[in-house]
Parts: structure tokens; sequence; C-alpha cells
């Protein structure tokens, strides 16, 4: 029996205009760590502008046909975003005051990396399908909603003192540079947060797809733990590289007791998470991630078997297939995607196997999602389940 979609209103998300750049007077003292979950108020030296990104030069811009819009929401007062930087392949545009953005006349792709950079948030992303579309008055189903989650921790210290504290430990000895490879000594700004995937609101942020390059060089399905953002910024905002090592401590690892998790960095460039590194187990459950650099990282376990398959085929009301609707199968800690469906609303998703999932739909032209009440049960390894 082919599903039938519920449409069901989206909330919509904001954050305020970036302040200008002022430069700091005598350098103040460093501003003591805030921890998750219940961090103090912090007092910042200046209001912090917008990083601009690397990839987001005209120069990179992949022209086409295509286009590709969307929203940017707050994830939790669900108001549009304004001033929000989204770049696709190296276009970028902002968005608006209701935190809507188009990008014209960009090339087609089947898998695109959605960069989104707002003030006092994290690095985001998300992987797109791209596709050309005829006429004017033909809406393009190239439509991303995205929620943005800001740091939970702010903080700064001395670079040449180095900074011990709850989250971590980063060594006096650590040398940083700027992205001209310029050294760097003086205060440098912080910002952190760790999410589980454990749970609805985690599992919804978390940066990319489900996957990543394993240390074979093979792209392989995974489940999550939990991922992490760290952010290094020098007193005009320019993100900092470090040498060396930077040491973690994770406290809120949930649904495993390994004594070893493997590490995965997103390369926002290629939309992709790649394999190094990994964290271990204390005595009080938490764990120690040592990393080699800032960044958005996560704690996962490859598939180590061949995933199920889930195959399905999406109708309206009429019972006329749909093309270009966005699907996920969402497990305990894993969400799968197919990008699109195609012209006769035909789906196949990989799932993690023997893992119950539920099933959600997004239908771009009408920007509406579904969700099929009916948990899904698990697919074993190397099957194929059609519905």
């Amino acid at each position: 029996m082919e599903p039938k979609p519920t449409p069901e209103p989206i909330k919509p998300t904001v954050d305020p205009t970036p302040a200008p750049v002022v430069e700091p007077k005598p350098t103040p003292e460093p501003i003591k760590p805030t921890v998750d979950p219940t961090p103090a108020p912090v007092v910042e030296p200046k209001p912090e502008p917008e990083v601009e990104l690397e990839s987001t030069s005209e120069e990179n811009c992949a022209i086409g046909n295509a286009m590709q819009q969307g929203q940017v929401k707050d994830m939790h007062s669900g108001r549009g975003i304004k001033d929000v930087s989204v770049t696709v392949n190296g276009c970028s545009t902002k968005t608006d005051a209701g935190g809507f953005y188009i990008l014209d006349n960009i090339a087609e792709d089947e898998r695109a990396a959605l960069i989104i950079k707002a003030n006092k948030a994290y690095l985001q992303s998300t992987v797109v399908a791209i596709k050309e579309y005829a006429g004017d008055d033909t809406l393009s189903p190239n439509f991303t909603e995205y929620k943005i989650s800001k740091y939970t921790s702010r903080w700064s210290y001395f670079s040449q003192k180095g900074i011990s504290n709850a989250i971590g430990n980063i060594s006096k000895d650590t040398i940083y540079t700027d992205k001209q490879g310029i050294e760097y000594n003086g205060l440098v700004y912080g910002g952190w947060t760790f999410k589980s995937t454990m749970n609805d609101s985690g599992r919804d942020a978390f940066i990319g797809l489900y996957e990543g390059r394993n240390t074979d060089g093979n792209i392989v399905p995974f489940v999550s733990y939990g991922f992490f953002s760290l952010e290094l910024k020098k007193v005009n905002n320019q993100l900092l590289n470090v040498s060396g090592s930077i040491t973690l401590k994770l406290k809120n690892i949930r649904e495993t007791t390994k004594e070893t998790i493997a590490l995965w960095y997103y390369d926002y460039k290629q939309g992709i998470r790649i394999e190094e590194g990994s964290a271990k187990r204390n005595n009080d459950g938490s764990y120690i991630a040592t990393i080699t650099h800032a960044g958005t990282w996560s704690l996962n376990k490859a598939l180590e078997k061949p995933p199920g398959i889930y195959k399905g085929r999406i109708v309206d009301v009429d019972g006329m297939p749909m093309a270009d609707v966005r699907l996920e199968a969402v497990g305990k800690n894993w969400i799968s995607k197919d990008l699109t469906t195609d012209e006769n609303g035909n789906f196949e998703i990989k799932v993690i196997p023997d893992s119950n999932f539920k099933l959600k739909a997004y239908n771009y032209k009408d920007k509406y999602a579904a969700e099929y009440r009916q948990e899904i049960k698990g697919i074993p390894s190397g099957i194929i389940s059609e519905n």
C-alpha cells in the first residue's frame, strides 16, 4: 500500500544581525570557561561578526541553470535568521529578513555540500541534490529548510598560557596560525558544543550524512554516539589552526561502553566525514578524544556488513507519483537519506541492518513534511525490502 504523507506544518528560526568588527583595546583578562549543560553568562570583549568562508569565492562558483533555495531558522525560536551566509559549490548568498535565500544560475549536482554560517553558531552543513528545472513558473524542488544551533559554551584565553577546563586541555606550547600561515600569539576565543545523537534534536542537528570515508578509503554508513564542534579564533575573528593536538573530555556518550570509539571529522568542502583517530573510555564513563585540529567531529561506529535496502514509492492523494520528494529513514542513532525520488516516485534507502526505523518525507514543491507513524521493522544485512 502506497504511503500518503499527511502535511505537517514546519515550524519556522533568528539570529541577531552581526555587528561590525571592532578591534579590542588593551588585552583583557581571559574569560573563565563555561561548561555544558548550564554555562554561566559570558562577557565577551566585543560582538563577533561572521567569519568569511574560504570556499565562498565567486571565482570558484560552479555556474549552471539550476537553482537552490531554502530557509535558515533558529532551532529554538522557530524564526528565520537574517544575514546568514549560505554556500553551495563555491556560490554564496545571504538570507533575507525572513531567513530565506535563493542561489540562481548554479550547476546541477546529485550530491552537493550546503554550508551555512551564522553568527555565534558553529559551522553547519548538509548534503543536497540540485537539479535543473525549465520554465519561469516552475518552482525549483531544490528547497532546504535548516535549523541552526549555537555554541553552548564560549570562553577566551591567552595562547601563551593554554587552557585546562572541564571541556579539555590545550597546551601552552601549542602554536597557532591563521589561514595565511602566520603565527599568532594573543587572546584566543573559543566556542564549544556537544550533542548526543541518541535523541531527536541531536540526531537532526548532526552535520552531514551518517556515512563517511574510513581509514581504508571506503565510504561506509555508521551509527553515531554524538558530535562536537570546537572553534578557535583570533581577535579579528579569523579562524585559527593549531599545531600538535587538543585533548577533550566528552561526558555525555550514551548507549555504549566500548573502550574505543572512532573519531570522524567533517570536511565541509567535500560534504563528507573522514575517519581520523579515536576516543578512549575513562573509568567514570566519559571519553577522552585527542584531535589534530578544531572543527566538527563525531564519534561513530562504522557498519561492518552490507546494509539492508528499503525500497518504496511515494504517491499523492490521487495516486499520482510524486517526484522530487526527499526521504529519510530515522533509526535510534542514525539517519539514512534518499535525496530525491525519481519521476515515478520511487526511492531506495540503505539502512542499518536489524535496526527499526521510521520513514519521513519532505515535499520540496509544496514545502511540507510527513512522518509515517508506524515503525518499520529492521531489515537484515543484504536483504531488499519493498513496500
